[in-house]
């Protein structure tokens, strides 16, 4: 099974480009389910062995490297030598909740307090929301655009110039809540 009954819940899914499926959990760590071979079970990966315990964040990047976000801030190509930790207030790390990177190979941060970054050629800057910092819960890139759910609604921003195009909220717009947990795209 994926996870024990003293293991909290799943945060996020990613299939890589083998055909395995990654399970990101809060608490239990990151979870292997092999895609060549069903019979062959799931997988455990212990904390040390390649993450923190909490993966909130999983995203398969433009080069099929899975890259797994943390509740410790850590960001980390999995199966790769490469990981990066962000900085919050204070000096404090800041959760990572979403990951997602755009065809132009900027990778797009959502934090648990400290908002919206981008990382763009190894320089990490904050992106500024119309309400402040907010809990990033989901991002999807939809052409020139990416889409934010936050606990304070769904932003639309323009990924070439970091600049917030649109802001739904439930008192401006139809959302029967602010918090938007997820985002799926369609093709229209």
């Amino acid at each position: 099974p994926l996870t024990r009954p003293n293991q909290p819940g799943v945060r996020s899914v990613a299939l890589d480009r083998f055909g395995n499926v990654w399970v990101g959990t809060y608490g239990g760590g990151l979870q292997f389910i092999p895609g060549k071979d069903p019979g062959a079970g799931s997988r455990a990966f212990e904390p040390g062995e390649r993450n923190a315990r909490g993966v909130q964040a999983l995203c398969v990047g433009n080069d099929g490297v899975l890259v797994a976000g943390s509740r410790t801030g850590r960001i980390a190509a999995i199966l790769e030598k490469a990981n990066r930790s962000l900085p919050g207030a204070a000096g404090q790390i800041d959760p990572v909740q979403a990951l997602q990177q755009d065809p132009e190979g900027r990778w797009w941060i959502g934090t648990e307090e400290n908002g919206l970054y981008v990382l763009e050629r190894g320089r990490l800057r904050r992106v500024p929301l119309s309400d402040g910092p907010s809990d990033i819960r989901a991002l999807q890139v939809a052409g020139s655009a990416l889409w934010v759910g936050s606990g304070r609604g769904l932003y639309r921003i323009d990924r070439t110039t970091g600049r917030e195009l649109r802001h739904w909220t439930h008192r401006n717009d139809s959302l029967p809540d602010d918090l938007v947990r997820a985002l799926c795209l369609d093709e229209s």
